[in-house]
């Protein structure tokens, strides 16, 4: 199923024994493994002597920053208590509190799949491109506790199904659509809602695309200008490899083949790159 990236090595064997395999270990935690490594908040940039004054973010057409911390945005395929197969989904569903805590904003985007309850209107109703067509997408808020916003896309045809990625473990066959979709649209969200985004934090293989998409569709976005693209592997096992006859109807013909994969593609247009897997 294609679903939803090493330590460093200890002390050398002083033996001519190769190292046994390491196996992952049954119970590790996600989150903890994910909150290790506190994000890096990059300078202000340092005046050089003799040099013009540089350009503002008004100047650069881009919006304005966050008033205090970061604004993060999490793009996602699950997240606890709303939707649940793995550790992805432990992540996702505490990170963000914890990022609150520090003094940053958190806004989880992730699909409204079969069974999850929205309350009040839609925040926003989107037509987001995928190739030659145009695919409705409606935008709910929701909540996931310790000031953590969640983001709902309701898109029936594609997320309204009896499980997330596969019955009986065989894929669904457009889960490469489906899940383009997911990065484009939370985007499309970001950039319509005007609000700037410092970093977008794409989980997982379902929202590997996600950095693809900032870097080329999005790259003049005022909302995104000058976000940071950070990319998060929960499973390597799960890359979502697929065909490049999908290229065409999720919008990103003519893309370089080093991005066509969501795994590889993310590890390419990204900022910064993790592991919450113990075999990457």
């Amino acid at each position: 199923m294609a679903k939803k990236a090493a330590a460093a090595p200890g002390t050398p064997s002083t033996t001519s024994k190769a190292p046994r395999a390491r196996k992952k270990a049954v119970g590790t935690s996600d989150a903890a493994v994910a909150t290790s490594t506190p994000a890096r908040v990059p300078r202000s940039p340092r005046a050089v002597k003799g040099s013009a004054a540089p350009r503002t973010r008004a100047a650069r057409g881009e919006a304005a920053p966050s008033p205090s911390g970061l604004n993060i945005l999490f793009i996602a395929s699950e997240a606890f208590p709303f939707a649940k197969t793995g550790g992805l989904a432990d992540v996702v569903g505490g990170l963000p509190a914890a990022l609150v805590g520090l003094g940053h904003r958190v806004t989880v985007v992730m699909p409204r799949y079969r069974g999850i309850a929205v309350k009040g209107r839609a925040l926003a109703r989107l037509s987001v491109p995928m190739g030659e067509t145009k695919v409705p997408v409606a935008c709910y808020g929701g909540d996931l506790g310790e000031g953590v916003r969640v983001v709902f896309l309701d898109a029936p045809d594609l997320f309204d199904r009896e499980a997330l990625y596969a019955i009986d473990n065989v894929d669904y066959h457009d889960n490469p659509f489906r899940f383009a979709l997911l990065a484009r649209a939370a985007l499309e969200w970001a950039a319509k809602k005007g609000e700037h985004v410092d970093v977008v934090h794409a989980h997982d293989w379902q929202a590997g695309l996600a950095p693809v998409y900032l870097r080329t569709v999005f790259h003049d976005a005022p909302a995104l200008a000058g976000a940071a693209a950070v990319f998060t592997v929960h499973n390597v096992a799960f890359q979502g490899l697929f065909a490049p006859q999908w290229l065409d109807q999720i919008g990103l013909a003519g893309i370089s083949t080093a991005w066509t994969a969501s795994s590889t593609g993310a590890a390419s247009a990204t900022s910064r790159a993790a592991s919450c897997s113990p075999t990457w």
